[in-house]
């Protein structure tokens, strides 16, 4: 069997007929993916039924080449059954064979066949099966790759195979971007499935920042951190509070659950905390409801400190029951412009602080909260998962 990639939804069209007595006829102009959608159905197949007869037909190849009647297909397709069991049939390029829907119908009405064919002359095109099969078919068109399916296909496979460890969705994917009709382009749009089933069968992880904290839907002087009034401030575009004809905090966080109850073993890692920083609570239940993702804690870990001030024990318990799942991160940017020592000293401050707030007792203050907290004095083994091992663990490094 050769490899291929899964196009979803063609695999949702066939597999609804699998086992029914129905023919299956996939039609396309040559090399749109007929023949491995054939594969793929054989596939979904063996997943159904234990131990079945597949008998498998190319009418390009010379094995083939004797079968120039409908009569001989016929013979050959009998050869190959098993009586008293349901044989699966797959024929591809079934136009060449003279009258191949006297053996279609045929079999059909014997019994005992789930047919699936392929097709691609221009009788087969121009719609005229109807007359050859009267009401025993389906058809489903195969047409060329889809813009999401091409990167599927090739840019994602040449990144990986160029050593790429994984995928980030950015928040202009349900904040900025729109489609043709004006509506926001959201990352449960079924037009990225192909993509984000492609990364779930390489096992990778998707990383998103999707959405903005939940300040982000907030006037200024409600916000309950300083940098995040900082931030809106400088950046109005992204200050939805502004905005109210984009979609809503709950939008986002809605689109996000679609999609990881669409592919269940995708591996997640959510930016900022999953946009849920405001609440350790609110993002544990999150966490237990999809156990194939974690989050990062770039630019959000004085919301971590703004809970602590009130509860310290609240956010340390969260920290410890959640410590596999919980990466270390500052959302310092690089430009690009050369690293100078400058750079690493800011690098290196804001880890000094961080790592005091993880692994002291003492009382701390910030810049970006109002109120002084508490180091939450996490055990060792906690602190070098969040601040290193859990990245080499989702990551794969």
């Amino acid at each position: 069997m050769k490899k291929y990639i899964v196009r979803e939804n063609y695999k949702k069209s066939i597999d609804r007929y699998i086992g029914k007595e129905i023919i299956k006829v996939l039609i396309g102009q040559r090399r749109v993916g007929k023949s491995y959608l054939l594969f793929q159905a054989m596939d979904s197949i063996k997943e159904l039924f234990p131990n079945p007869n597949i008998i498998y037909i190319n009418l390009e190849i010379n094995e083939f080449e004797k079968l120039t009647s409908s009569d001989l297909l016929y013979e050959y397709v009998k050869s190959k059954s098993k009586a008293g069991e349901l044989n699966f049939l797959m024929i591809d390029e079934i136009q060449m064979v003279p009258e191949f829907e006297k053996t279609l119908r045929s079999l059909l009405a014997e019994g005992g066949y789930d047919i699936y064919c392929t097709g691609s002359n221009a009788h087969i095109l121009s719609g005229e099966l109807g007359t050859y099969l009267g009401g025993r078919y389906i058809e489903i068109p195969v047409y060329a790759l889809s813009y999401p399916e091409f990167l599927h296909f090739h840019k994602l496979e040449n990144n990986i195979t160029g050593g790429a460890i994984g995928v980030k969705f950015w928040k202009n994917i349900g904040m900025t971007e729109r489609d043709r009709t004006g509506n926001f382009i959201m990352v449960s749009n079924s037009r990225f499935d192909p993509v984000i089933s492609f990364i779930e069968q390489k096992g990778l992880p998707l990383t998103g920042h999707l959405g903005e904290p939940k300040n982000c839907w907030m006037p200024v002087d409600s916000m309950t951190v300083n940098n995040d009034k900082s931030y809106f401030e400088q950046h109005p575009e992204y200050h939805m509070y502004i905005h109210p004809e984009y979609p809503s905090y709950k939008d986002q966080l809605e689109a996000r659950d679609s999609l990881l109850t669409k592919h269940p073993n995708l591996k997640f890692i959510g930016c900022h905390l999953g946009s849920e920083e405001w609440s350790v609570e609110e993002l544990a239940k999150t966490l237990d409801r999809f156990p194939n993702m974690a989050v990062d804690l770039a630019a959000r870990i004085c919301h971590l400190q703004y809970q602590s001030a009130k509860n310290p024990d609240k956010v340390r318990d969260f920290l410890i029951k959640y410590q596999d799942r919980i990466l270390y991160g500052t959302d310092i940017g690089y430009s690009g412009n050369g690293l100078d020592s400058s750079f690493y000293a800011g690098i290196q401050s804001t880890r000094i602080k961080d790592w005091n707030y993880f692994t002291g007792e003492m009382e701390l203050t910030s810049r970006d909260v109002d109120s002084p907290f508490t180091g939450l004095h996490l055990p060792k083994k906690i602190v070098d998962k969040i601040f290193y091992l859990n990245a080499v663990k989702w990551y794969k490094l």
